[in-house]
This record gives structure tokens, C-alpha cells and sequence, in this order.
């Protein structure tokens, strides 16, 4: 009982020493809002792990936060197996604790003003279901999960929310991360789920065949069930300290593309090194982006910093920084722990210059917003449809690849998604449509778009059809149903692309010159159309796209859909030459034009080489002063005719031309 006191007394003085020297500082913890740079620590704890915080001290933790200087900072709470790295008196601990690392993170963040967030894995928990078997999902072959937990289960009541109450009430915890949830759940066939699903649906039986209409109205009835278990600890958190800021990952991002009904304050997204293409990372910022606009939710991605060969080059890292911020999100990094929870010391030179690389960008980029020119409409509705598990990123090459194309034919391109046309597809003058196509409750608001004055760019034979009557287009009859092939011969190669015999109508024409020198005259069949609708146009790219999926190929329709663009697309704002090897954004901050030059060669031994000198032309009406940032240097410039013409010599990763 004494001892028990005495344990009461030192945490409640560790506390009050913890608000006392967070006030001391004069610093409070920025908002997520309002961050710009995090780092991102875990390690997954295990029973095995028996020395947590044996090399843990306030000095380690202090010489990173004073070097690498973050705005925040993500730490291992409970990963993946369930097991809890700090002493839980609600879950599974580790095996052993000779410090408490979590109460001295909290120390030395408060400190310092920098924010503190747990890392902490939601469904995922292979110890919570080693006690409790039956709160395991259920797959199709009637096997109960030792890893995932069902939503219908009691794990969320039992033990997730009261645990994480536990880390806000103990360690004043800024924030939660949940990890292991939005890509992680699955379809569930247990007793309870069923039971529920026949209560609301009146189907009693369910197969795993994926192609049955009661499957897919399961896997209906299981996203919607997902994200009110998502709902429940969101409210009960913020019920319980209105303060902590709460996000989950891959939420309402490309994995579940979803009008935001969940008072999450933060969207963010981890991306594996595995995974760490550049096009994927400028995929995924520009999802979350669009849904932050419509929003007015902040956001950041998560680069891991690490791969199988040791750590990232600093270049590569430093390519998907920009990629972030050039569309407004913030950036985080991520290193794994030591097995004590400590961080390893030859993490911190990569961090810091990383720093360094942010903090010369923040006052252009950070809260930017994109200035709209183009947009990709991703369905949603079609993605979840085909899509025959819970929130899995499937079937939507042909989203991805037609974003990748504008991006690399320099063109400053984000994403839009059905349930924001309402709010924002007027601000574009193009939406393009992918393959994915655009589900039939939503054709009606791209053509009031398009009677609007807008331009709509519809690709592939099966939009063509879909809007056929709309678009001036019809199949050629004698020919309904069987695509045509399209010989092509750039250079010495030869690529076959499929496309539909399509005839144009009156008052519809042909685009023209699509297709370059030799391959113009030997094709027969229009390539591409446009018709005048409202104040508006609509146009076909008859070339189905699913067929370009190699990488020549893949350039090769990169070619035909620049050509169309360009000659839809009138009056951009910005032109780039002298590099395929650029992205582009264009975006306005506070008051500043800021033009983003993004380079995305490809590293060679971890180096990317530096990018050929460009030539930006901005068209403006107004008398302008141009600067290059970070450097903050005057470039050469001439302005006639309403177009600043600016040389922008060679560089390494990111270049800024700032106009104000």
C-alpha cells in the first residue's frame, strides 16, 4: 500500500514537472495543422523485448530534438503484435521494463514545445487475440484470424479505447496514429458480423465466391461498419481530452476514397521503401491533398528513411519531401527504434540535413494551395465496386498512369474524386477522365461542368460510349464490339494499341495530328474528337489505355495524350521546356506565386543526377519581381506580351521560382 502511494506521488510530481517545464519554455506543441516537418519512430515491442528504456536518457533524446529541431514527433506505443511498450495496466506489456522511455519522451518534447504522438496498431493485434480467440475475423474458409480483430468484436470497447485513454490520461499525449486498420481490415464471416449483416440486409447466407451480389453487399455493409468503429474512438477520445489530435492511417486517402464523415483531425499516409516510387508518392499526395481542399483537414506523408540495404540516400528522400510539399502536406520520416525503444545515433545526419532541406522550403510551400488547371477525376464509386476486398489500392492503374502521364509531360495535374465535383469541379478548366470511368450518378455534374464552360477529356472506348450521345460519337456498326489495332512505330520499335472504330457525328471533330510522321498516315481511324457542349467541350481518346501498360508503351501514350491536351488546354499558366524530367506545381502562398520545379531522375548509387537547365514561361498581366528560392537569387528573365520568360539553371532535387 505504501509502495503503491509512493508510485502514485512520483508519477503525479513527474507529471506536474512535465507541465512545468513545457510552460517553462514558452513553446506549446504546434497543431498538426500548423506542422511542417515530423519524424516518425516505432519497433513493434514483443514479449521478448525485456530491457525497455535501458539506454533511453533525456541527453539522447535532447541531442535529437536540438539537432533535428521537429515540429513533431511519432513514438512506438503498441505495433502490430499487440504488445504494449510502456507499462499498460489494460493490455499486454512487454517483457520487461528498466526504464519508462514513453514518460521520457513526453519529458524532454514538452521541453522543447515539440509535439508528442503514439504510434499505436488498431485492429492488428496478435496478443489481444491470443487472450481472446473469439474476437478474431472470420474469412470465407471459416478460419478465425490470430492477428486481425473484427469490428464486431469487443476489442475495441474492451481494450483499444480504454488503452488509449490510459496513454492520454498517463503521458499527456498530444496525439494517436493508428496503424494497422483502414489497410489491414478485411472481409469478416464471424457470428457476430453475419448476424448483423442478415439484421440489416435480410441475407442469411454468404459464400466467399467474390463474384455473388451477397458478397459484395457483405463487403458494402462491412466498409460502412469499418468506419463506425473508426467514428466510436475518434468521438471517445476527443470526449475524453478534446486536445489529442487523432489519425488513422491511410484513411480517406486512394485506399478508401471517401467523403470524410469522421472527425479525424489529421489525414497521413506511410509509404515502404518498398513501395517508394516517386509517381506513387506523387499519387498519394495529391488524393490526400484533394481531400484536404475540400476538407480543411491538414495532412502529411510518411517516407520510410530505411530499406534492406540500410539507409536511404538522402536524394531519394529528399525527392519525396518535394513531391509532398509541392502540393501543401507536410512530411515525416521514419526510423525504426532500437529493440529498448533508443534511437540509433546514424539516424540523426540523414535527419538533419533532411531538416535542413525542409525548414529552406517551409515559408513556400507549407499551407500552399494549388492553383487549378487540371484535374483526374478518381471514382470511388467504381474503385469500391470492383474492389472485392474492404480497402485495398486495386484497380486503379489507369487513374494512377493517366496522373503520371500530365505530371511527366510537365503538366501541374491533381486529383479530384466524385464526391468533391460539387464543391470544386468548376475551379478546373480540364477534368480528365481515366478509364476507371465516372460512376452513372455522377455523369450528370460533369456535364453541368461542361455547360459551365469547362473541358472534359474523356479516355478510352468505354467512356466514349458512355457519353457518346453527349460527346457526338458513335461505334461504327458494322463494327460494334471489336477494337481495332493501332500499329505505331516511334523510332525503330513497333507497338500495337487497342482502339474502338468510333464514327464522328456532325458538329464533332477530329483531333488531329495525335499521332506523329509515319504513324499519322497509316492510321485510318480518328484517334481522338471534340465537340462543343454548353459553353463548354467534351473530347474521346478512342486509344484504350489498359493496353499501354509496358514502359515504352506506357511513353508512347504519354506522347498521343500530350498532343490531345495541348491542343484543349489553350491557356496554361505556366510552361516548361528543356526537360521531360520535371514535375510540376503551381500554387499560391500567401499572396506568392510559388512555381515548384520538382527533378525525378533516377538515382544512380543512391545519387539523382542534376537536372538540365529549364526555361518557364508565366503568363501574368502583372508587374512581378522573380526570385529563385531557397537560394533567393534574381534568375535571368525577360516579360513582353503578358509572359515572364525565365532561365532557370541546372539543380539538384527542388527548385522554387517564387513571383510576387
Amino acid at each position: 500500500m505504501i509502495y503503491s502511494i509512493k508510485k502514485a506521488l512520483a508519477t503525479t510530481l513527474l507529471l506536474l514537472c512535465i507541465y512545468t517545464s513545457h510552460s517553462q519554455s514558452g513553446k506549446a506543441p504546434l497543431q498538426r495543422k500548423d506542422c511542417f516537418f515530423g519524424v516518425h519512430f516505432d519497433f513493434h515491442a514483443t514479449a521478448a523485448d525485456t530491457e525497455i528504456g535501458k539506454t533511453v536518457t533525456a541527453d539522447m533524446i535532447d541531442a535529437f530534438l536540438e539537432q533535428v529541431k521537429p515540429d513533431f514527433v511519432q513514438v512506438d506505443s503498441k505495433g502490430h503484435p499487440g504488445v504494449a511498450s510502456f507499462p499498460t495496466k489494460v493490455g499486454t506489456a512487454a517483457g520487461g521494463f528498466t526504464k519508462d522511455a514513453l514518460k521520457i519522451w513526453r519529458q524532454e518534447t514538452a521541453k522543447y514545445g515539440v509535439g508528442l504522438y503514439a504510434h499505436y496498431s488498431g485492429l492488428l493485434d496478435k496478443a489481444a487475440l491470443k487472450k481472446h480467440p473469439n474476437w478474431g475475423v472470420v474469412d470465407g474458409n471459416k478460419k478465425v484470424s490470430t492477428e486481425l480483430a473484427s469490428v464486431f468484436s469487443n476489442y475495441e470497447d474492451s481494450l483499444m479505447i480504454p488503452q488509449l485513454e490510459e496513454l492520454i490520461k498517463n503521458y499527456n499525449i498530444d496525439g494517436v496514429w493508428i496503424d494497422g486498420d483502414t489497410w489491414a481490415t478485411q472481409p469478416d464471416y464471424s457470428q457476430n458480423a453475419l448476424a448483423q449483416f442478415k439484421k440489416q440486409t435480410g441475407i442469411s447466407t454468404v459464400t466467399a465466391n467474390k463474384n455473388t451480389s451477397a458478397y459484395k453487399a457483405l463487403v458494402r455493409f462491412e466498409r460502412a461498419a469499418f468506419i463506425r468503429y473508426v467514428n466510436k474512438y475518434v468521438n471517445q477520445l476527443h470526449n475524453f481530452d478534446k486536445n489529442v489530435e487523432i489519425g488513422t492511417n491511410w484513411l480517406y486517402s486512394s485506399y478508401a476514397p471517401l467523403p470524410i464523415d469522421v472527425d479525424v483531425d489529421f489525414l497521413s499516409g506511410d509509404i515502404p521503401s518498398s513501395q517508394g516510387d516517386l509517381h506513387k508518392v506523387a499519387f498519394d499526395a495529391r488524393t490526400f491533398s484533394s481531400q484536404a481542399l475540400t476538407y480543411n483537414k491538414p495532412w502529411d506523408l510518411m517516407s520510410w528513411g530505411f530499406d534492406n540495404k540500410g539507409i536511404r540516400s538522402t536524394d531519394v528522400l529528399f525527392q519525396e519531401a518535394a513531391e509532398v510539399i509541392a502540393m501543401g502536406g507536410a512530411w515525416q520520416c521514419y526510423f525504426p527504434q532500437n529493440r529498448d525503444a533508443s534511437i540509433k545515433k546514424n539516424y540523426l545526419n540523414t535527419l538533419t540535413e533532411a531538416a535542413r532541406f525542409m525548414r529552406a522550403r517551409q515559408a513556400y510551400c507549407q499551407h500552399a494551395t494549388p492553383v487549378k488547371q487540371i484535374a483526374v477525376l478518381y471514382s470511388g464509386t467504381n474503385q469500391l465496386t470492383k474492389n472485392t476486398g474492404i480497402f485495398q489500392n486495386i484497380d486503379i492503374a489507369t487513374v494512377r498512369n493517366t496522373l503520371y502521364a500530365l505530371l511527366d509531360n510537365q503538366q501541374p495535374a491533381e486529383i479530384i474524386m466524385e464526391h468533391q465535383l460539387n464543391a470544386r469541379a468548376n475551379d478546373y478548366p480540364l477534368i480528365v477522365v481515366p478509364e476507371l470511368g465516372v460512376a452513372q450518378q455522377y455523369q450528370e455534374k460533369l456535364l453541368q461542368y461542361v455547360s459551365n464552360g469547362g473541358t472534359l477529356l474523356l479516355l478510352g472506348p468505354d467512356n466514349a460510349m458512355k457519353f457518346a450521345k453527349y460527346a457526338g460519337v458513335q461505334l461504327n456498326k458494322s463494327a460494334t464490339g471489336k477494337a481495332s489495332t493501332l500499329n505505331l512505330k516511334p523510332g525503330n520499335a513497333a507497338y500495337s494499341f487497342s482502339i474502338q472504330p468510333f464514327a464522328l457525328q456532325s458538329g464533332t471533330e477530329e483531333i488531329k495530328d495525335v499521332l506523329a510522321g509515319e504513324n499519322a498516315s497509316a492510321n485510318t481511324l480518328p484517334v481522338a474528337a471534340v465537340r462543343k457542349y454548353g459553353k463548354g467541350q467534351i473530347a474521346c481518346l478512342f486509344i484504350n489505355q489498359s493496353s499501354a501498360a509496358s514502359n515504352a508503351k506506357y511513353a508512347v501514350y504519354k506522347q498521343m495524350l500530350d498532343a490531345v491536351t495541348e491542343k484543349l488546354f489553350t491557356n496554361p499558366m505556366v510552361q516548361v521546356t528543356g526537360s521531360r524530367n520535371v514535375h510540376v506545381t503551381i500554387n499560391m502562398v500567401n499572396g506568392k506565386t510559388v512555381i515548384n520545379l520538382i527533378n525525378t531522375k533516377n538515382a544512380a548509387n543512391g545519387a539523382i543526377p542534376a537536372l538540365e537547365p529549364l526555361t518557364v514561361k508565366l503568363h501574368s498581366a502583372k508587374k512581378l519581381q522573380i526570385k529563385l528560392q531557397p537560394e533567393n537569387t534574381t534568375p535571368k528573365y525577360d516579360y513582353a506580351n503578358n509572359t515572364y520568360t525565365i532561365q532557370v539553371p541546372g539543380f539538384k532535387i527542388h527548385e522554387m521560382i517564387v513571383a510576387e
